[in-house]
Formats: C-alpha cells, structure tokens, sequence
C-alpha cells in the first residue's frame, strides 16, 4: 500500500448493509484503525458497499448474483466481488466468501445508525437499523471462528430448504442420508423447519433450530462438513464459516471463482452431489491423517486469503 492511502481513514457509504458488509468494515479497521461515513457516492441506492481511501475508490459487492453493475463498475478503481465468474473485466477482483459478523456492538450500532440517517442513506432508515440489530442479536465477532477439537464420530449440519434452488436442496439431502446410514456415526442437525407452506420431501430430515453460538459449536466438533453451491451457485456463508472453522470439508463442484487455487485433497475434498460419490467421500474422510490434512490447510488458507484484513490488504494493494 502507497503511504498516501495507510494513512488515510477509510470512508464508507452510508448504504452499507450491516448484516452483510460488517466483515469488511472489520477488515478495514483492522487495516486504518477506524473508519469514517460519507454519502453515497452514485446515484441509485446499490446493495453493495462502496468506500474510498486516499484517493482510491473501491466497490465490494457480496449479492447472491455474478452480475456486474455497471454505474458502480464505471465509479470504482477496483470493483471486488464475492461470486465472480470468468471472464472477468479488468477492474473486478474474486475475493471469494464471507459471512455475517457482529461488526458493531450496541452502543456503535446506535451511532452507526445516526450517521447512515445524518448522511441520507438511500436505504429506508429502519432497514438500516433492523440489519445493525441483526449483526448484533444472530451473529459474532469474526475472531470467534477458530478451530477447536473434532469428534470423529460426529457429524453436524444446518441448512435451509431453499424455494427455487432444487439441486441444493437434493445434495443437501443426498449428503445427510449418507451420514445417517453409517452405524459408526452420529448424525446432528439437518433441514431448518419452514413456517410456510412450500412442498418439499425431507421431512425425515428436519431437525430443531440452533442459535448461532450452538451452530458453530457443533461444527467445530464436526468429524468433516459439507458445502455446495447455493442460491444462484453462489459462495454461501458456510464456506467462509468453515474455512475459518479449519474443517475437513466435502464440496460439490464451485462455479465462483476463488481469490486463489483452491485445491481438491489441499484444500476440500470434491464429490459430485450423488449418493454414491458421497458414500465413497465418507470413506476417505474417515483416514485421521486426511481428514486433519484438510484441516489444517482449510484454516491456512482462511488465514492467508479470506480474513478481513486479508481481503482489505488485496482490494487495496490492487486499487
């Protein structure tokens, strides 16, 4: 980084979505020691962040979408996005996942959303300050995602019957019946009940909701974990979860790019989303010296590319 820009205070757009950008924020003042607000710099509301630092101008967008708008990419230097395909245009830059984290406490949330009304965010204020609740009441400090001791003989997952994305659901459901037919292991979790009426197959595989702190307890204990494309294919928060976690994990094919090589038997293990090729993952993993071989790896690169001073340090050190 140029020395014009560390000693620069970073400046964010009062549209900032909590919920979904505090992991950013967090990355940038772990980078400048604090942040700043400003008003939005472009003229429709957008659902990503934009900051400037010296005279540096970035856009993180985390939507769902591969999609690139083009007034924000016009603005920016760099335009750094979560769910990137190739090819990409010059400007934009695979920082792949991030997840939820309590960004601010309750007295900054306070503050935080004074200055989004005192800078006119283009969003409604109530949504600001229902997103600043949100990152305070279900999520945590990044810093509480560490690894912790794994139970071989357990295996947790939590997820969500989505409404359009079918193939999520079925390897979802391919990769939890898997687990529950081996006798040698112990089956925690599942499918998240729905409060609406959506047709579905998997009520054999409802389970109870857990809060968050319970939700990342058990995958900490988990012997391995499983990840695949979700709404739109796109990076979901539990693969940035369980990097950081440092977990064995399977993984169907990604379609977003990664920020780096993201290595099968380095990194994850790959499996197509069908029985037999789960079947056939749940042999590998149950080897210990693999199974922590991923682990370890998975946490090095969370470390080395996904924490938020990390991905901060690349914007900027690109921009």
């Amino acid at each position: 980084m140029g020395e014009s820009v560390i000693s620069s205070i970073p400046r964010v757009s009062a549209t900032l979505n909590a919920l979904y950008y505090g992991f950013y924020v967090e990355g940038l003042r772990r980078s400048f020691g604090r942040v700043g607000w400003m008003r939005p710099p472009m003229a429709e509301a957008k659902p990503g962040l934009a900051f400037v630092v010296g005279d540096r101008r970035v856009y993180i967008c985390a939507e769902d979408s591969p999609s690139i708008d083009p007034e924000a990419l016009d603005w920016c230097d760099v335009y750094a996005k979560v769910n990137a395909r190739t090819p990409l245009p010059a400007k934009v830059l695979a920082i792949g996942p991030s997840f939820g984290v309590t960004a601010w406490n309750r007295p900054r949330s306070v503050a935080a959303a004074m200055s989004s009304i005192a800078f006119r965010s283009q969003r409604r204020p109530l949504d600001n300050v229902a997103d600043l609740r949100r990152q305070v009441r279900y999520r945590l400090p990044e810093r509480a995602l560490v690894p912790g001791v794994t139970d071989p003989a357990r295996v947790f997952f939590a997820g969500t019957i989505w409404r359009r994305e079918a193939a999520t659901n079925q390897a979802r459901a391919a990769f939890l019946r898997a687990v529950r037919a081996r006798p040698e292991l112990h089956l925690e979790g599942g499918f998240a009940p729905r409060s609406d009426d959506l047709d579905h197959d998997f009520d054999d595989l409802i389970a109870p909701r857990v809060d968050y702190p319970a939700y990342l307890e058990a995958t900490r204990r988990s012997a391995f974990v499983f990840n695949t494309p979700a709404v739109l294919d796109c990076h979901g928060w539990k693969l940035g979860e369980f990097l950081a976690l440092g977990k064995a994990i399977i993984s169907t094919p990604l379609v977003n790019e990664m920020p780096a090589p993201f290595e099968a038997g380095t990194h994850f293990h790959p499996a197509d989303p069908t029985p037999v090729a789960l079947d056939a993952a749940i042999d590998d993993l149950a080897e210990p010296a693999y199974r922590q071989h991923l682990e370890r790896n998975a946490r090095r690169y969370y470390d080395e590319y996904l924490t938020p001073e990390a991905v901060i340090r690349r914007i900027v050190g690109r921009a």
